[in-house]
């Protein structure tokens, strides 16, 4: 690894969609919600119709959440990583290895 370069890549995604087409490491995903409980399911595949892996919550009254997979060495998606969000956030970032 090159120091001066990030060590995963950020993909912020406002709606439901592809975060990656191939597969992939998810490291951390911050879910920076205001006022809205929000959900988001993640899924071994680029179009949603795979196996879902992970289900994330933020409740309307925490302000948003932070998941770090760092220490388990992430989790990984054979497939691709899609994420299905419900609820309404500001702000929603995953990290992928």
């Amino acid at each position: 690894m090159v120091k001066s370069l990030p060590q995963y890549k950020l993909a912020p995604l406002a709606s439901t969609g592809a975060l990656q087409t191939a597969g992939g490491i998810l490291m951390a995903v911050e879910i920076a919600n205001v006022a809205n409980a929000v959900t988001v399911v993640l899924n071994d595949s680029d179009d949603g119709t795979g196996t879902d892996i992970l289900t994330l919550t933020s409740a309307a009254t925490m302000g948003g959440k932070f998941f770090d997979f760092t220490s388990i060495g992430g989790i990984i998606f054979a497939n691709g990583i899609y994420a299905t969000i419900t609820g309404a956030s500001s702000w929603i970032g995953f990290w992928t290895a």
